[in-house]
């Protein structure tokens, strides 16, 4: 049997279609390319114009971007750095930099005084005080800009729109002390003088002022100039030139006027008087020149008295003349014999002011001017006499040639009811007469004298101290060798 089958309608189909259920023939899609395929040619042409546009852009955008300028809010040192190169930044700071390092600073007194007038004579430039300025990031910020690539702009710009970076100060203090004192010299570094007594007489001084110094204060004057830099970033337009006080310290001087006066003599402490030996005139010029060498000396509290500083005073103002000196146990013709007569006097006295005694020492032979015990010698380069102040007062020495007499005296402050007196133990007792010529014909045992001396100290008359006193010893044997020449 013969089956009929009905045609189906085209829509009827579809629509059981599984292949076609899902595309209609009226979408968009079908219209689309149902245009484009007899359009081919117009279309690629197209699409070829959109990415010349597109890659043309690209580059302009790249190029541009490259050379972009800073990005607005990025501040340096107080300059708006937005929309400018990095390299106009620069120029901006550099100029900024050399504005501040050229400011000028004059230092006026910190005090009322003449002396420091040249002070203000001149003016320095912060750069010559040893300030630089300057921000090494910022340098950094500007060369990352104008290195980096777009993306890195990018990312940078970012960043620096928030950014504001201050002056940064750098002060080196060895350049600006270093700057001030050759500048000023004595000016602001002054050396104190002290008050001077010049002494008449024992009793009557004339006294000149004693003067303070003073010296630079480094550390006040570094923080001054500090502050100083420090009010320009708010206030860069601050007067020129900018004044700084000079810092100084006041150096008291050691010895005042009052200092002075409390130590002047009130009366006489020792003295002691020898008859010159009749040796020639040689002899006798060399003890007056010797004593006034030592008239008029004056020994300070804690000070001492060297006789061979007065020796040099001689030679130098009077000169020496040739006299005996003892040499080897014999009496010879030698410069300077005669100022032992000095030294000699000269010891006793200070014996009998109660001034200790550094070092003394005997003659090898015996002296005719005083008992043994009491001489005191001197050689060049050899023995010397030296005998300190051990008062609070100043001493002052006197002398006088009256005849054939020397007269030594020492003024001091007296301490009440204070005296000494010297008192001589010889341990051997030779018989022996002094002359200008030693004998030679003593026996051994005779030949040395050995002397002990004491310093015997009094309150009002009673004794309270027995010092002994450097030893003395005399070799009379012509043989005994004596290295130096005593001047006798």
């Amino acid at each position: 049997m013969n089956e009929h089958k009905e045609p189906l309608d085209r829509d009827s189909q579809k629509q059981h279609d599984p292949v076609n259920a899902n595309q209609p023939s009226s979408s968009w899609y079908s219209r689309f390319f149902g245009w484009v395929k007899p359009h081919k040619r117009k279309v690629a042409a197209a699409f070829g114009m959109i990415s010349l546009v597109i890659i043309g852009l690209g580059t302009y955008f790249a190029m541009h971007l490259d050379e972009a300028p800073l990005p607005h809010g990025y501040r340096v040192m107080g300059i708006d750095a937005g929309g400018l190169q990095p390299d106009e930044v620069m120029v901006k700071m550099n100029e900024h930099v050399a504005a501040l390092e050229g400011m000028t600073v004059q230092f006026v007194p910190d005090r009322t005084d003449q002396r420091l007038e040249p002070l203000t004579e001149q003016t320095f430039t912060l750069k010559e005080l040893g300030f630089t300025f300057g921000n090494e990031e910022a340098v950094y910020q500007l060369q990352q800009w104008e290195e980096g690539n777009v993306a890195h702009k990018w990312k940078l710009g970012r960043e620096l729109a928030e950014e504001s970076l201050d002056v940064e100060t750098s002060f080196h203090v060895d350049q600006m002390t270093a700057a001030v004192r050759k500048s000023f010299g004595t000016t602001i570094d002054r050396k104190p003088k002290n008050a001077q007594a010049q002494y008449i007489t024992p009793f009557k001084v004339n006294y000149k002022q004693e003067v303070d110094g003073w010296e630079l204060d480094e550390d006040k004057l570094e923080q001054s100039l500090i502050q100083l830099v420090s009010k320009l970033k708010s206030h860069p337009d601050v007067k020129q030139p900018m004044t700084v006080r000079m810092p100084l310290v006041t150096i008291p001087a050691d010895v005042t006027v009052n200092a002075l006066k409390t130590r002047k003599p009130d009366a006489l402490l020792g003295e002691y008087t020898t008859v010159i030996a009749n040796r020639g005139e040689g002899h006798a010029h060399n003890v007056r020149a010797s004593a006034k060498a030592l008239n008029g000396v004056v020994v300070s509290p804690n000070q001492q008295i060297r006789y061979s500083d007065i020796v040099k005073q001689t030679e130098d103002q009077y000169g020496l003349m040739i006299a005996p000196v003892i040499e080897n146990g014999r009496m010879v013709d030698g410069i300077g014999g005669g100022i032992c007569q000095t030294s000699t006097t000269m010891y006793n006295a200070g014996l009998l002011a109660g001034m200790g005694v550094v070092e003394r020492n005997s003659h090898s032979l015996p002296v005719p001017y005083v008992p043994l015990g009491r001489d005191a010698t001197y050689s060049t380069g050899g023995p010397d006499l030296v005998l300190s102040n051990e008062t609070s007062g100043d001493m002052v020495w006197t002398t006088q040639v009256d005849g054939d007499r020397l007269r030594v005296q020492v003024y001091g402050q007296q301490l009440p009811g204070i005296t000494y007196d010297v008192i001589t133990e010889q341990r051997t007792s030779p018989v022996l007469k002094i002359s200008n010529q030693i004998t030679d014909k003593l026996a051994p045992e005779q030949s040395r004298i050995i002397v002990d001396s004491y310093r015997i100290k009094k309150r009002n008359g009673v004794v309270v101290n027995k010092e002994r006193l450097p030893q003395s010893t005399y070799k009379l044997h012509q043989e005994e060798n004596i290295a130096d020449k005593e001047r006798y």
